[in-house]
């Protein structure tokens, strides 16, 4: 199936600001930079502390909205284990405790975030909330287990984790070396800034034969090989759901055959 979220103006921004922050006129204080950290309550439940004049409230509206990833991506049933890929600090769980706020807390919550600031933030967040089954790492998500380099941006919300020189080392962790054998995975998210490409072809046959569900972010054009090559691999083994596809980046929701 495909679905298409519409490029908002700046009306239906302010609309769906309003509608996911209830305390939202903190946004202008956020943005001048007069603090240093600011404390949005959410309408539907919860709070996030987030860093003043970076994306981090950005990022908490297209997520804790439901305007970036669908919601019936994210309903799960009771007692489910779910694996955060890029965690930033943690507008995604909050998502998710809202859709599924019956029953939530008997998740089993694994949250991979390599940066070290937006994982301090994370931490914050995770206490904030009383988050207490969510497990915190301090690492990112890699096909391969071993040391990486992160290369940052200006954007908190687009560090990447790549091979060779970058700017800071941190460690990454294959799903093949960090689960424990038999287990299942009921939801994967993956928002790893094009480090997915490694996680399908070298860790496949964890994601085909233990996960359920994987909500993905791939980046690239959608024309491109690496995208196309991608998809031709999965479809034998997961239905895939086209959520929207932008210039340089989109999201899919893979659902196992099996």
């Amino acid at each position: 199936m495909i679905f298409f979220v519409l490029d908002l103006g700046l009306l239906g921004k302010i609309d769906l600001v309003q509608r996911t922050l209830s305390n939202w006129p903190l946004i202008a204080v956020d943005k001048s930079g007069l603090k240093s950290n600011c404390l949005y309550r959410l309408r539907e439940g919860g709070q996030m502390l987030c860093r003043s004049r970076t994306t981090d409230v950005d990022t908490v509206v297209a997520l804790v909205s439901g305007y970036e990833y669908p919601d019936f991506a994210l309903r799960l049933e009771p007692r489910a284990t779910v694996v955060d890929g890029g965690a930033n600090i943690g507008a995604f769980i909050a998502r998710l405790m809202q859709l599924n706020v019956e029953h939530a807390e008997t998740f089993s919550i694994h949250a991979f975030e390599a940066h070290p600031g937006n994982y301090r933030q994370l931490l914050e967040n995770l206490e904030l909330n009383d988050w207490s089954h969510v497990v915190p790492q301090n690492a990112a998500i890699t096909g391969r287990s071993g040391s990486v380099r992160l290369q940052e941006s200006t954007r908190a919300d687009s560090v990447r984790a790549v091979p060779g020189e970058g700017d800071l080392e941190v460690a990454g962790v294959a799903l093949s070396d960090y689960w424990r054998e038999g287990e299942i995975i009921d939801l994967l998210k993956l928002d790893i800034e094009g480090g997915e490409y490694a996680v399908f072809n070298n860790d496949y046959e964890i994601l085909k034969s233990r996960v359920r569900r994987v909500v993905l972010e791939y980046h690239g054009n959608w024309n491109e090989p690496r995208v196309q090559g991608l998809l031709k691999r999965i479809r034998p083994d997961f239905e895939v759901d086209v959520i929207w596809i932008r210039p340089v980046h989109g999201v899919l929701v893979l659902r196992n055959r099996a």
